[in-house]
């Protein structure tokens, strides 16, 4: 039943980003602005995500958006098809006052430990420039593009609200009814430090995995702890936003 539950989250989240990705090429192929059939006809495509940014911007958007959108209404769908009791009692999508102050020091806590954690890691790795281990470019890169609103939207709303209520919400609450309280915050930090892709290197890219990977699991602590995905939803969404600002500035 847990198995089955993560994978509707996996198909769901899949197929709407293929449709998103699907709409938003169209927009891009008859925007006049993409340099993508310039690319095409001379055989030098370039899939690093720079250049996809450039030529494929919202391809690049709406497939992450649509994304959110299939990742973060699949647990509503579970709870509806499973016959359950409702995303705040199934998932624990519940919010108080207090989450608060509590999401801020959730922020503080995983942004620290995913700095020790890369500097002591990097050098084990080979990694030398921080910017190996940085998947930041999905922001920066749409600085001079009227696609960086939707962007930032999905960065700092769409993320932390789809990815609570997937990974803490369904994926560990699922495994832990699988495995116990341990599997479900080792399993469920693991998967979402796997999903995030964008080292350039690939020492930077186990770097990033390492950091992401502790972010989630004081997420999940969290989660476990006050059996409510508020807390981590007011985290994450201060995380992300402390990283755009300070991507945006640097840019």
């Amino acid at each position: 039943m847990g198995i089955a539950q993560v994978l509707t989250v996996v198909a769901a989240a899949g197929l709407a980003s293929v449709v998103g990705s699907i709409a938003g090429l169209a927009i891009d192929l008859f925007s006049g602005d993409s340099g993508f059939f310039e690319e095409l006809a001379t055989g030098e495509m370039d899939t690093g995500i720079e250049n996809m940014i450039a030529t494929l911007p919202a391809t690049l958007v709406l497939g992450t958006i649509f994304q959110q959108l299939g990742q973060g209404l699949s647990p509503f769908l579970i709870s509806k098809l499973w016959k359950g009791y409702g995303v705040a009692k199934d998932w624990g999508l519940r919010f108080k006052w207090v989450d608060i102050p509590i999401g801020v020091g959730l922020a503080v806590a995983g942004l620290l430990l995913a700095w020790l954690v890369s500097v002591g890691l990097s050098p084990l790795v080979g990694v030398e420039d921080a910017s190996e281990a940085d998947n930041g470019v999905i922001v920066s890169g749409f600085k001079d593009s009227i696609w960086l609103y939707p962007m930032l939207f999905a960065v700092v709303i769409g993320a932390p609200l789809s990815e609570e209520i997937a990974f803490r919400g369904v994926v560990q609450r699922s495994m832990s009814r699988f495995g116990g309280p341990l599997v479900g915050i080792l399993g469920s930090s693991v998967l979402f430090a796997v999903v995030h892709i964008g080292g350039t290197s690939f020492g930077g890219q186990i770097v990033l995995w390492a950091s992401i990977f502790m972010i989630g699991l004081v997420f999940a602590v969290a989660s476990a702890y006050f059996k409510r995905l508020g807390p981590c939803i007011v985290g994450h969404v201060l995380n992300n936003l402390i990283a755009a600002v300070a991507l945006l500035a640097a840019a």
